[in-house]
């Protein structure tokens, strides 16, 4: 079930072809555990997302590393196909100092594709990658990034510190009531085994005075930590990332093109 959860994760964040890699692996290590029906459904997302995917070889000198959207894909010659999402992708071939070779190519749903790299030996080594070229390599890792609306830190204190502290006044406060429950029952205990029809020894003027105090501030610390527990209750089921009349989930993406959104 993780890799099923891993696929949907990857679908969302754009990365179909992450995501049919994930969902293919669950429908194979599930075997027997997964039912028919399970299997159908799971195996229609597959074929969905085989339209989004498409596959390409890449041909360059052996030895040569391959790098795509500014991931390493392997040694030349590379062990089969890879699998990409459909769309333009950039591929930098390098090969110990030579200057490397770069190639921008685009991958359709469903299809293969050969990109053939090769370094020019005879080049002088030592060139650096162009601007365009770097940009891109930067913009793909910040792409790789899982990255879904950009949240402040209102929104990360209500989410994840709020609750918690709501928490912690709850158990401090319960913990205090406790205690003052404790003591006023005790000196409750001790009056009526030593007062008889209300009169008391002097000894016990304060034991009497403060028994009224007692109680009172035991209700109160109980209502107190009551507020703090539905509080906390509140913090960790409000749906922050919602807004009214918005039902629609918004992501953030970098694009593979420098300087875009």
């Amino acid at each position: 079930k993780i890799l099923y959860n891993i696929g949907q994760v990857q679908a969302q964040l754009g990365r179909p072809h992450k995501a049919l890699a994930a969902m293919e692996s669950y429908l194979s290590d599930g075997g027997d555990d997964i039912t028919k029906e399970r299997r159908e459904k799971v195996s229609k997302e597959v074929d969905t997302l085989k339209k989004l995917v498409g596959t390409v070889i890449i041909d360059g000198q052996d030895g040569s590393e391959a790098w795509i959207d500014g991931e390493n894909a392997g040694r030349l010659p590379l062990n089969g196909e890879i699998a990409l999402s459909a769309g333009t992708h950039r591929l930098v071939v390098r090969f110990g100092e030579q200057t490397p070779c770069e190639k921008v190519f685009t991958v359709y749903g469903a299809t293969m594709t050969t990109v053939s790299c090769y370094i020019d030996l005879n080049d002088s080594p030592g060139k650096e990658l162009s601007e365009e070229s770097a940009s891109w390599q930067m913009n793909a890792r910040l792409k790789a990034l899982p990255l879904t609306e950009t949240k402040s830190s209102k929104s990360t204190f209500l989410t994840k510190i709020a609750p918690w502290i709501a928490v912690g006044l709850t158990v401090v406060f319960a913990g205090t009531a406790t205690g003052t429950a404790i003591k006023a029952r005790k000196i409750n205990s001790d009056l009526n085994d030593n007062c008889n029809d209300g009169a008391c020894d002097p000894k016990y003027k304060d034991s009497v005075d403060s028994l009224p105090k007692l109680a009172a501030a035991t209700d109160a610390l109980f209502i107190t930590a009551g507020v703090f527990a539905v509080g906390a209750t509140l913090l960790f089921t409000a749906p922050w990332d919602r807004k009214k009349g918005d039902n629609k989930k918004k992501n953030v993406a970098f694009s593979l093109r420098g300087g875009q959104l």
